[in-house]
């Protein structure tokens, strides 16, 4: 008899042996379907407990570091059970060891969650585990340069009073009841810098360097006689140039106009005047030149060079530009009179402002105060790059170092020139950041204001290192979220595994 015969007779048996066999056989197929069921949640229950114990880690961790003593085990407890959010039936998380070796927190916890299937088995529960590492101790050395967007639109009000803004009411003046925007920023920066240095575990090891920019960056008078720079000497007058002024007997018909200075509109009246016949002769001197700190771009592809490299950047004279930089310094004091002391003009061109916030953190030619120009383990190198408009100015390369503002009046700019030159600086701007990039420069970036446009937001994302490098900051809280929250992603200790 074949086996496929007697299998078919069995399964057209009647007498009760497939019943009492198939109940046998229920048993482990039962246990099997039980065992997939309560391991499939006790695997759920361990990432939950894993989230958990990594956050009680990084607490611990950075209390440590904060105070130098590890915090009590049933304060790091309690992080764990409040983190690791148990249904109902899970038992409560314990900590099996917390300890500090050779510069890593090492936590290992572990909890009972019930079983459901394998608890007709004799089984109530099963043990989950889980290990956390966190590294306390990096030595390594910090080196962050702000590049600041300080242009006349920094000068608009942001709706938010000083009050919520600079809650401590140490940083502004209290009882304004609309901060500008240029306020805001020196809040966040103040913020930001004071957690590097004067943070005891920090302030040994890192650094910042300051770059204000608008049209221009001002390298500081200081320089004048750098070896990469060149600058001619200041002159005074050598003649005089005399104008006519006649009298105004009247004016016209009176009409509205709007102009914009760094893309805010400006709203007026023009009324034409009329002038008589009389007239006065005024004479002011000419031919005086005198440089304030103003540098212009060198030509292609050196406009995007970060180095010296024998190639002279050239001092503009008679033009004016914002603050002057300051080159990396631990000095918190220096740092924070700096930020203080901003003030806004002039228009947005971005492309400088990346460059010379690069340069800051070169080793080359023009500022070497930076540790290392290269991958090093032991030094980091991080920009900041904070803008609240697009390109409103554009380099006059390769006829001169100048840069000219660009204007959307069709009036004065023709639209297809204006487009170009925007596109231009934009190109200018992601070629910048790429070479900041490759240079193993950690970048990130923020829009600042709810009216800078989606082109612009988009060059800003993507010239940063990554996504998450990027910060759209529609407000001034936003604003300071963003800066505190850069911060602590360069100062948190990490997780080892």
């Amino acid at each position: 008899m074949t086996l496929f015969t007697l299998l078919r007779r069995f399964a057209r048996s009647r007498d009760g042996q497939f019943a009492l066999l198939m109940s046998i056989l229920s048993i482990p197929l039962l246990a099997a379907a039980g065992l997939a069921i309560d391991y499939s949640y006790a695997v759920q229950a361990r990432a939950r407990l894993r989230a958990a114990n990594d956050s009680a880690a990084l607490y611990a961790a950075t209390e440590f570091r904060r105070t130098g003593t590890m915090p009590a085990e049933e304060r790091v407890l309690a992080y764990l059970t409040t983190n690791f959010a148990r249904p109902e039936g899970d038992g409560d998380p314990s900590i099996v060891k917390i300890e500090i070796k050779n510069k890593v927190l090492r936590l290992d916890s572990h909890a009972q969650v019930p079983v459901f299937i394998m608890g007709i088995f004799g089984h109530d529960s099963t043990e989950i585990a889980t290990t956390s590492s966190v590294t306390i101790g990096d030595d390594t050395r910090l080196e962050i340069s702000l590049a600041l967007d300080t242009t006349h639109s920094m000068t608009q009000l942001t709706g938010i009073p000083s009050g919520t803004v600079d809650p401590e009411g140490t940083l502004l003046p209290p009882n304004i009841q609309d901060v500008r925007r240029i306020d805001a920023l020196k809040v966040a920066g103040l913020r930001f810098a004071n957690k590097f240095l004067n943070d005891p575990d920090l302030k040994d090891r890192s650094r910042i360097a300051i770059v204000p920019f608008a049209r221009y960056v001002n390298v500081g008078l200081s320089n004048r006689n750098a070896a990469w720079l060149s600058v001619p000497p200041d002159t005074g007058a050598t003649g005089q140039q005399c104008s006519r002024y006649y009298e105004i007997t009247g004016y016209g018909a009176c009409v509205p106009y709007t102009w914009y200075y760094d893309g805010v509109p400006v709203s007026g009246t023009w009324c034409p005047p009329v002038y008589g016949t009389n007239y006065t002769e005024q004479c002011t001197p000419t031919g005086a030149q005198t440089w304030s700190g103003c540098v212009g771009s060198r030509n292609e592809p050196l406009n995007l060079a970060e180095g010296f490299g024998g190639a002279k950047f050239q001092g503009l004279m008679n033009t004016w530009c914002n603050s002057e930089i300051l080159p990396l310094t631990g000095d918190a004091v220096a740092v924070a009179n700096h930020i203080s002391s901003l003030w806004t003009n002039d228009y947005t061109y971005i492309p400088e402002g990346v460059m010379w916030g690069w340069r800051m953190l070169t080793k080359a030619q023009p500022f070497t105060e930076v540790k290392s120009s290269g991958p090093d383990k032991k030094v980091r190198r991080i920009m900041i790059v904070m803008t609240d408009g697009e390109n409103q100015a554009m380099a006059d390369i390769p006829n001169a170092p100048t840069h000219h503002v660009l204007s959307p009046d069709i009036n004065v700019t023709p639209k297809v020139q204006y487009d170009a030159d925007v596109a231009k600086a934009n190109q200018w701007t992601l070629a910048a950041c790429e070479g900041a990039k490759a240079d193993e420069v950690e970048l990130y970036t923020i829009s600042f204001g709810s009216d800078i446009n989606a082109a612009s937001k988009l060059m800003l994302k993507n010239c940063a290192s990554d996504a998450k490098h990027y910060y759209d900051a529609a407000d001034a809280t936003k604003l300071i979220e963003a800066f505190d929250e850069i911060a602590f992603r360069v100062t948190q200790t990490y997780l080892s595994n």
